[in-house]
This record gives structure tokens, sequence and C-alpha cells, in this order.
């Protein structure tokens, strides 16, 4: 189960794209700039932001997992509005940042999910996007080669350093944490 400081550093996240797709619509940066859709997601994101303070933790690791939905849907709208190769490239390298985070919180199925749909959404908002750059193509080719790898090698290195935390590494066997955790699962089955 996520510890609820974690669910408060996603709702943090979620309120600053919220107010930063808020700013994006006050002050646009090209006349092509969607200012409703930015007001809209911008809004909803903040929404988002309190039910994930709220709500979310009860929800375990699915409301984890619906927190980080929400950011990619609100990248991917400032990826769109922004119009700037700042606005293109800024997401991905956030991603690329992120992904040892991601890969720590949820399970590696769980983290492939949602780094993926990060990731495809992040490339239709970049094909969807009113202002076309050179480094675009570039850009898409880079993060699908770069954002899979980094989260292969992290999701690989968080169960290596799980296993090791578990276990003696000469031997295999379970270490004194590892016999913990064996009887708290034991003790959790009985009850």
């Amino acid at each position: 189960m996520p510890a609820r400081r974690t669910f408060l550093l996603a709702a943090a996240l979620q309120a600053a794209l919220g107010v930063g797709l808020l700013l994006i619509a006050a002050f646009p940066p090209s006349t092509a700039t969607p200012v409703a859709v930015d007001v809209a997601i911008g809004l909803g994101l903040l929404t988002w932001a309190v039910v994930t303070a709220m709500a979310a933790p009860s929800w375990g690791p699915a409301g984890l997992e619906l927190s980080f939905a929400s950011l990619s849907l609100g990248v991917g709208v400032v990826t769109v509005s922004a119009g700037t190769e700042l606005g293109h490239v800024g997401p991905l390298i956030v991603l690329v940042a992120a992904v040892p985070f991601i890969a720590e919180l949820l399970g590696p199925a769980a983290a492939w999910r949602q780094i993926l749909l990060a990731l495809a959404v992040w490339s239709a908002a970049l094909q969807l996007s009113t202002t076309e750059h050179d480094a675009d193509e570039y850009l898409l080719a880079l993060g699908w080669t770069v954002v899979p790898l980094t989260t292969l090698v992290c999701v690989r290195m968080v169960d290596r350093l799980n296993s090791l935390a578990l276990t003696d590494p000469l031997t295999g066997v379970l270490n004194r944490h590892g016999l913990e955790m064996q009887a708290a699962i034991g003790r959790a089955v009985a009850e």
C-alpha cells in the first residue's frame, strides 16, 4: 500500500500542472493555443488533485495509477498547447526523470502501463500540436527508444534491490527482513 505522502506528492504535481495550464490559458504562447481546453483540463486537474489527496489513498495502488494517468493527460495537453520547442521536449525530459520514481512506487506491470501510457499520450499530443518543429520527428524516435530502455533498467534495478533487501546475497536464503515480511503476510492471511 503506497504511503499517504506519495498521494500528497502526486496531488501537488497535479495541482502544479493544473495551475500551469491555467497560466497557459491566461497568457497563450500562440494564437493557436486552445484556451478553452486548457481551462477545462486545468480545472479538472485541480479538482483531481483534491480527490487524489483526500480519497485516492483508500483506493490503494489503483488510486495511485489513476493519479499518474491524469498527469499523463495533463502533460499531453501542455504539449499541444505550449506550441514551443520547450513545450514539446519538456514532457519527455520529465517522463525520463520520473521513470525511477514510477518504477519504485508501482509494481513492474503497473510501471510499464503508466510509462507507456504517458509516452503514447505525449506522442499523440506531439502529432496533434498546431505548431510543428524540425526536431519533433527526432524527439519521437528518441522518446520511443530512451524511455522504454530506461524503464527496463529501472524496473530490473528495483526488483534486484528488493531481492537484495530480503535475501542473503551469498545463499539466497531469506534474511531477517525477508522472514519478517513472510511472517507479516502469514499473519494477514490468517486474519
